[in-house]
């Protein structure tokens, strides 16, 4: 039993299509996945940046005359 011409093209053009929703399956989550990358990026900055500004009162705040020894 051997596929008609017809049959063989449908059985390519069925593969082809699954083969382009896995493409853009994917892409779709590479996307996401950048823009979660992005955000938590940012959180990432305004947290160090946070840290770093505190770290420097602190570290002035050791240095007042007022708290002389």
């Amino acid at each position: 039993m051997r596929e008609s011409s017809g049959e063989l093209v449908m059985g390519l053009f069925s593969r082809v299509r699954r083969w382009q929703n896995s493409a853009h399956f994917s892409a779709a989550r590479l996307v996401d996945y950048a823009t979660l990358a992005a955000i938590e990026l940012e959180v990432a900055r305004k947290s160090f940046l946070r840290d770093m500004v505190l770290y420097a009162v602190v570290g002035l705040s050791n240095r007042l005359p007022s708290q002389a020894r």
